[in-house]
């Protein structure tokens, strides 16, 4: 959803499904989306990702979709709060 403001605002709503009913490819592609939405707007527009990746940013050890989580939000310089 893009809302025009000052700035402008664009918000991305994410649903993953848990991994049991999504393969790893499905789940990188969603990842690569929301890459291409971000380099899109991200020099334009205040971003919000919200929703659910089904994935955590704190277990340990993390498995295969934690860690591709962790490394778009390392990759993108995104806040977590």
């Amino acid at each position: 959803m893009e809302i025009t403001a000052n700035p402008d605002i664009c918000i991305i709503s994410v649903y993953l499904p848990c991994r049991g009913n999504s393969t790893k490819d499905n789940f990188c592609k969603v990842i690569l989306e929301i890459e291409e939405l971000l380099e899109k707007y991200s020099d334009t527009h205040a971003l919000f990702i919200c929703g659910d990746f089904n994935s955590s940013l704190s277990r340990q050890p993390p498995n295969d979709r934690d860690q591709i989580l962790r490394d778009l939000v390392r990759k993108h310089n995104l806040h977590t709060d």
